[in-house]
């Protein structure tokens, strides 16, 4: 057994070591985990626990608890392509609406999303209607591949550690208290933020757009108005339409979508309200503009 100093030149300092002469790979592995914990130290930094104000949106995978092991793999597997589609949205979004970057976390079958704002602001609408852009993009995605989302946009403080993946505050508790309360697939805001949003419309008429509209959703507590993300546009929109979506077939292409995905008894009254939701945002755009759906571009 032998002592001595090592001297490690890159990161300028010396190390008290002892090994023994038979045993080279202990010694080695001895420099090798000290690097490691030195490199782990000097890069990482301690996360910064300060309590920031933003839109947060919650969501999952609808039966995703009851997943076959065929059907989790494709989860996985198009939870990677969706990320990806994501993160263009979510970079288009920063650029056109000045806006600062979402942050996301995933785990199991779970997304937040997360906006930091300056409340009573541009800012603040800006991040709403980037949201629901965002989140639009992601229902539509997931239902292409056979993934159907139902989830929430609350608003709040929160606190955020993107190293353990984890956003948590009152925002996330905001829409965690509704996110597993509908009834059907699609992402509908808080009651709070649904306040929030309708103080920037000086004629009370959040939908004026289409990017939000409200709808009487099915919940576990009965029937409630509530404004939600207008998710359906998005098959009218050539630059999101989903792929072997054809124009003028794109309710035929939800039947096809929910008759291809093999559901519990219980499940059916959710893909019943689905195609409801989606028949009430076609008669929205209709009335709104009789002339055609198709033109729709935002």
């Amino acid at each position: 057994m032998l002592a001595g100093t090592v001297w490690l030149p890159n990161y300028n300092r010396t190390v008290q070591l002892r090994f023994d002469l038979k045993r080279c790979d202990e010694f080695r592995l001895v420099i090798v985990a000290y690097k490691i914990k030195t490199r782990q130290t000097s890069t990482m930094k301690a996360p910064d626990y300060t309590p920031t104000y933003g839109i947060v949106c919650l969501i999952d995978a609808l039966g995703a608890k009851n997943y076959s092991d065929e059907e989790t793999i494709n989860f996985l597997e198009s939870r990677k392509v969706i990320r990806k589609a994501m993160d263009d949205k979510v970079a288009d979004q920063v650029s056109l609406r000045s806006i600062k970057k979402p942050q996301i976390a995933l785990f199991n079958d779970t997304i937040i999303i997360a906006i930091e704002c300056k409340p009573d602001s541009q800012e603040e609408m800006n991040s709403m209607t980037a949201m629901a852009i965002i989140v639009r993009k992601l229902i539509i995605d997931g239902i292409s591949k056979g993934i159907f989302f139902r989830g929430a946009v609350g608003v709040g403080k929160y606190f955020i550690d993107l190293h353990n993946d984890t956003i948590i505050g009152q925002a996330v508790s905001d829409a965690a208290n509704w996110y597993e309360s509908t009834n059907f697939v699609g992402c509908i805001l808080t009651p709070r933020l649904a306040f929030v949003m309708q103080k920037h419309f000086d004629d009370g008429e959040p939908s004026s757009k289409g990017i939000y509209i409200p709808h009487r959703v099915s919940t576990k507590d009965g029937a409630k108005e509530m404004f939600c993300v207008n998710w359906p546009r998005g098959f009218f929109m050539g630059s999101i339409r989903p792929k072997g979506c054809e124009e003028g077939r794109e309710i035929q292409y939800l039947y096809q979508k929910i008759g291809n995905c093999p559901f519990p008894k219980t499940a059916d009254e959710k893909f019943l309200n689905t195609v409801e939701f989606f028949k009430a945002s076609c008669a929205r755009a209709i009335t709104t503009n009789p002339s055609t759906i198709s033109s729709i571009t935002e």
